[in-house]
């Protein structure tokens, strides 16, 4: 069909007021390009696109199908003509997706109108149902060399970006909110799910304001078809723009005015929520109001009437409820949140377990962003869902509120930059804003933990995290413990709540945290955690652990029970520093060695030794912690249940991986480590990080590494060494003793010669930890120093210093000085003969300081760093 003569149709002078060859001239377009406009015809069809629009504007009967039937064709695959027209015609596509995008932003157009352009999008965005499953993965567009599907999506999504058309989505999606179109709503929530896939398009639409209306999603029914489309948009900005989201969320204000009136609507009861909302808005005002007025006569309560009347026409739903307008006790399922900042879902079906005086908060009576709000909104739709909702959809929707939650909440926060004073305006500029930043994710995590837990989210994970492993009961109506089933949604759901349970107490503010902290202790999760890493129920340190153990055993399958023991050990290693009382007192210790002992897979072993290690360097921050030393502390409860000799039979068994005997060596010092001074925290602190930094494939990194390193123990060894006479009486003494009677001196002389005989090219994490088991073990006790020296120790170590890499000669070096600070060490020192050439120990460590001298002075005159020299 010729689009010149349809355009002249429409534009002629004797032609243009003939509507009705107008409306066949249209209708014979789309069927004749059925399958789909050429991407060179687009002008044209924008031309006619928006003669149509304007024909639509002006009133003119009859162009609505007309308009709609044009968007449809629009919406399917663009036709090449030649192979080039994909990357020379791309401005066609742009120039009329932003003629699209005016449907949204011009008032007027009918609703079917914009539902059709919303369809369009959805299409459009999505690369015509071919979009790639994972998109963090896939390189840039420039770069892609995979299929024309993937290309075809990436190109898609940035012609939406520069089109201008996602601005215009976000500014109808408030308009619709305003408005309480229910569809229109769900059409462009789903037209920003699809963009928001995309990483650059989910910055795109927070720039544009979408938080704004987001929160207004979340004011309906669990089961309404909205709600997973807000869940799973929400969660796509958290997982491809989650700083700029989690930052937006507590930036964001609160809404106000007209917009407002909609948070608190659902399909039933639009009317009984928006005047309850209402009368919780205009009572404090009405009060204050009423206050400044008085004694002003009839002017002053004239005044009083018409502000009462203004705030019912704007009430604002994101107050805190009064007293007596929640759901505390209702038993039908609820339909909606009544107020997005209320407290229903914090009093619905839930009692005062863990509840303490000091555990409410005092109502705020204005929200400062809409993050407290959304979580309680979040919170009512999954206390609902998990009390009412079976079907799988419910399940899902339940479990994907649970990951959007964990997500606001955040796994970690970047460290904040500490100011140098040597650096330019630049880059001050840059660490302000790193640190600014940092600053709004900890109060966004602070904050959304807080709402949350008074929203009674909290409890509910943790009814989910304990049943029915424990035999509690349904949990005063938070959940139905026989709705808690094996399928893989309910074993996801679990995971999700540990996680969740335990990133709001690592993340809360002090005094959530504390109340956080006695839930978990009032619920027992510990024991519930515990119940899944004990592997002989029998042996379990109390019944009710042993019970617990069973029945998790009993209950879940064996593939199922190791991915539940991993996720237990990781959520043990955040969670038992916190409370390390109630830890100790579940039998933690104990359920861990024997783990160690019994169990049979290396990741599980790993994980269980770099969880104690762990709690053994992290200084416990609740005040719990106090009557642990009197018991000596970690090191001395762990010693006492025999980790020594764990350790140690799992070091003398070579047929263990050696990332497991590497942490047992990590977890022995730590163990031994005598005083709790600067001292023994600074040489832990820089052999943890030799262990890291040395795994680098570069000899040279390893090399500037290891002699920081060395300068920096020196230093801490001249504040004073650490021997046998000196050390205070501690723990870690006791662990010494058990280190000698179990043998730990012949097995460390045993690993010594392992490292001798290991690869030489490269440093070794391994043989650092084995220089910090001596140092840690052997060197504070006189006993086990002398059993060192006698079984020829200091020949293995001087040995090893020769021949080893020269990445581990500054921890072999400082080792070496705190060992000759002992006198009788003297005599093995000079007695010593070189394997190579037969020289003196005085002579090895003046040719290691020759070469050192010469790297140092005259590195650029000799070269690389690192380069190899024969000194005679």
């Amino acid at each position: 069909m010729d689009l010149d003569k349809v355009i002249a149709l429409f534009t002629g002078k004797n032609s243009q007021e003939l509507y009705e060859r107008h409306l066949a001239a249209i209708e014979r377009l789309c069927q004749s390009n059925a399958t789909g406009f050429a991407i060179k015809d687009l002008p044209k069809v924008q031309q006619i696109l928006e003669i149509t629009l304007r024909l639509l504007l002006k009133g003119v009967p009859g162009f609505l199908q007309p308009a709609v039937g044009l968007i449809k064709v629009l919406s399917k695959p663009y036709i090449k003509k030649t192979a080039t027209d994909e990357f020379r015609l791309l401005g066609n596509i742009s120039n009329i997706l932003a003629c699209i995008g005016q449907i949204f932003t011009t008032p007027g157009y009918p609703v079917e109108l914009q539902l059709a352009t919303s369809e369009l999008l959805i299409i459009f965005a999505s690369g015509y149902g071919q979009r790639p499953s994972l998109l963090d993965k896939v390189p840039p567009v420039e770069q892609i060399e995979c299929g024309a599907s993937a290309r075809q999506y990436h190109t898609n999504q940035m012609l939406i970006n520069s089109s201008g058309v996602l601005t215009a989505v976000v500014k109808s999606l408030g308009a619709a909110v305003s408005a309480g179109d229910e569809v229109l709503m769900m059409s462009l929530s789903l037209v920003a799910s699809q963009i928001s896939y995309f990483p650059e398009n989910a910055n795109a639409l927070l720039d544009a304001g979408l938080l704004h209306s987001l929160p207004h999603l979340f004011a309906y029914d669990y089961r309404h078809p909205l709600t997973p489309v807000a869940v799973q948009l929400l969660w796509n900005l958290l997982d491809f723009a989650a700083v700029a989201t989690r930052v937006g969320l507590v930036t964001t204000p609160a809404s106000q005015g007209p917009a407002s009136q909609t948070l608190g609507t659902t399909r039933r009861g639009k009317q009984e929520d928006a005047q309850r909302s209402s009368v919780q808005n205009t009572q404090e005002e009405a009060q204050q109001q009423q206050q400044q007025q008085q004694g002003e006569g009839q002017q002053g309560e004239g005044q009083q009437e018409e502000c009462r009347e203004q705030n019912k026409r704007v009430g604002d739903p994101t107050r805190e409820p009064m007293a007596g307008t929640g759901r505390e006790g209702e038993q039908t399922a609820p339909s909606g949140n009544a107020d997005l900042g209320g407290s229903q879902g914090a009093t619905f079906g839930r009692g005062a377990r863990s509840r303490s005086p000091t555990g409410m908060r005092p109502p705020s009576s204005q929200p400062t962003s809409i993050l407290p709000g959304l979580a309680h909104s979040l919170a009512s739709l999954f206390l609902s869902d998990l009390l009412y909702g079976f079907r799988t959809i419910d399940k899902e929707l339940r479990n994907d509120l649970v990951v959007v939650c964990s997500l606001i909440i955040g796994s970690d926060h970047p460290e904040l930059p500490s100011p140098n004073p040597t650096t330019n305006s630049t880059q001050s500029t840059k660490q302000a804003d790193l640190r600014e930043q940092a600053e709004l994710l900890r109060l966004c995590s602070m904050e959304f933990v807080g709402a949350a837990r008074e929203a009674g989210l909290f409890e509910a994970l943790l009814a989910v995290a304990t049943s029915p492993e424990l035999g509690l009961p349904e949990h005063e109506g938070l959940v139905k413990a026989w709705a808690l089933s094996t399928e893989e949604l309910d074993y996801e759901l679990k995971q999700l709540a540990w996680k969740t349970v335990v990133a709001g107490c690592v993340h809360a503010s002090p005094d959530d945290a504390w109340i956080l902290l006695d839930a978990v202790r009032a619920w027992a999760l510990v024991r519930a955690l515990l119940a899944f890493v004990e592997e002989v129920p029998e042996a379990a340190p109390h019944a009710n652990l042993a019970s617990a153990a069973l029945a998790a055993q009993r209950r879940w399958s064996p593939d199922q029970l190791d991915a539940l023991r991993a996720a237990a050990l990781a959520r043990l290693h955040a969670l038992a520093p916190l409370c390390p009382e109630v830890y100790v007192e579940e039998g933690g210790p104990e359920v861990l060695l024997r783990s160690l002992s019994t169990s049979v897979h290396s990741a599980h072993m790993e994980g269980a030794l770099r969880h104690l290690h762990h709690l053994v360097v992290s200084k416990p921050s609740s005040t719990w912690a106090s009557s642990l030393v009197g018991d000596g502390g970690m090191e001395g409860i762990l010693g006492a249940a025999g980790a020594v000799s764990v350790l140690l039979m799992l070091l003398q068994d070579g047929s263990r991986p050696e990332g497991v005997r590497h942490c047992c060596l990590l977890l022995l010092a730590a163990l031994c480590r005598t005083g709790s001074g600067s001292t023994g925290t600074q040489v832990r602190n820089m052999i943890g990080e030799a262990n890291i930094q040395s795994q680098r494939s570069s000899f040279t990194s390893a090399q500037h590494t290891n002699q920081h390193l060395g300068n920096s123990l020196s230093s801490t060894r001249n504040s004073g060494p650490v021997t046998g006479r000196e050390a205070s009486p501690s723990p870690a003494n006791s662990n010494l003793r058990r280190f000698r009677h179990e043998g730990g001196v012949a097995m460390v002389l045993s690993q010594l010669a392992r490292c001798e005989s290991a690869d030489r090219t490269l440093p070794s994490p391994y043989t650092v930890a084995v220089l910090d088991v001596i140092w840690a073990c052997v060197v504070p006790d006189r006993k086990n120093t002398a059993r060192f020296l006698v079984e020829d120790g200091l020949d293995a170590l001087l040995s090893l210093l020769e021949i080893g890499n020269r990445g581990h000669r500054a921890v072999g070096l400082s080792l070496l000085a705190d060992i000759l600070s002992n006198p009788r060490s003297h005599s093995f020192f000079h007695e010593w003969r070189s394997h190579q050439d037969q020289s003196t120990a005085a002579h090895l460590l003046l040719r290691i300081w020759k070469v050192r001298c010469i790297w140092k002075e005259g590195v650029q005159k000799v070269g690389v760093a690192g380069t190899s020299y024969k000194v005679g």
